[in-house]
């Protein structure tokens, strides 16, 4: 499942033009699972893979809001565009 998931994150990446670079990258998990510690680990070994240098990322606990959809234990990785100052 975990793998699927990351596959499916670089699928949507192509199919949309999503340069990361311009993103900034967070990966969550509702309650504490055991697979979300080798999940960070294929999405960092995936990254590289792919050419990103991206080892760090910010971590979020998924809420309610999400849980009462998933369940208590949802676990996924998400993006967000960075903004331009001027």
């Amino acid at each position: 499942m975990m793998k699927f998931g990351i596959e499916r994150m670089f699928e949507y990446m192509e199919k949309n033009q999503i340069v990361l670079e311009e993103y900034y990258l967070a990966t969550g998990v509702g309650l504490p699972v055991p697979e979300y510690e080798p999940f960070k680990e294929q999405l960092r070994d995936e990254l590289k893979k792919h050419g990103y240098g991206i080892t760090e990322w910010e971590e979020i606990q998924i809420g309610a809001t999400i849980g009462v959809h998933t369940g208590p234990y949802p676990m996924g990785v998400g993006f967000l565009k960075k903004s331009i100052v001027i």
